[in-house]
């Protein structure tokens, strides 16, 4: 499976969006969102081998039982350079549920998700093995990923991701990566040394911009509107918190959306 998205299903037991049972699964450059199972709210695997690449992992809710993004049952799982935030589970895994076999996660950011099991908080990926590194939340240790919310990031894209915000810990951490792009398919750096982001997203911020310029104005004048644009692969991106400042003489009145 690869360049496609699973939103929004519902299975009465394994798997929302995908439930595989035997052979080898292998999903790449996807976005699984919104998925409903019992268990295993984005994928379910009982496979000898499965392995995700690029891809994100967002809103899965596993309502009866383990792994809000990925429940895997039986077999290996390999996980690289994907994005598991804001998954449900009402057992463990959030992000992801190892119950049996290998589970290697590699440059890969699972955190934001929610455990609803009793003293399970934090339990983001429960039986996982970190190889390299990860953003991953656990018991005594929760982070926040701060990510964008699920969008279309960037010009013509045709999968949802989740940007990294400016101050993200998942930003410039990660190990050289052997993927020459990102999940929407833009340049990832590879090669010995050579740092990329954690997650699906290859984040690349180059500019701040005035849209329109703050002008002097009078006590009691309503200011007129300032706009910013934040430049990050060459397109504007929405949804990046800013802190704006105005100095000078006199009290501001008004809202601050104004």
């Amino acid at each position: 499976v690869s360049n496609s998205t699973f939103s929004n299903n519902t299975a009465s037991k394994f798997g929302g969006g995908i439930n595989s049972s035997g052979g080898t699964l292998t999903v790449s450059n996807s976005t699984f969102s919104g998925n409903t199972a019992d268990i295993g709210g984005g994928i379910n695997s009982n496979s000898s081998m499965s392995a995700v690449s690029n891809s994100t992992f967002s809103n899965n809710t596993a309502s009866q039982g383990n792994g809000g993004g990925i429940n895997n049952e039986y077999g290996g799982l390999t996980v690289s350079n994907s994005t598991f935030s804001n998954n449900t589970t009402s057992n463990v895994g959030g992000g992801i549920n190892n119950y049996s076999g290998a589970a290697t996660i590699t440059n890969s950011i699972v955190a934001g998700n929610t455990e609803s099991a009793s003293g399970q908080a934090g339990d983001d990926c429960s039986g996982c093995t970190l190889s390299g590194n990860n953003l991953v939340s656990s018991p005594g240790s929760i982070v926040n990923p701060l990510l964008g919310p699920l969008a279309y990031n960037g010009p013509n894209q045709t999968v949802q991701t989740m940007l990294p915000l400016p101050g993200s810990l998942a930003i410039q951490a990660g190990v050289s990566s052997t993927l020459s792009t990102d999940q929407r398919g833009d340049p990832r750096p590879t090669g010995n040394g050579v740092v990329s982001d954690l997650g699906a997203v290859q984040t690349n911020y180059t500019a701040v911009q005035f849209v329109q310029q703050p002008v002097d104005t009078l006590l009691n004048v309503t200011l007129a509107p300032v706009t910013l644009s934040v430049i990050e692969s060459g397109a504007a991106a929405a949804n990046i918190p800013l802190t704006l400042t105005l100095t000078g003489n006199g009290t501001m009145y008004g809202t601050t959306t104004a």
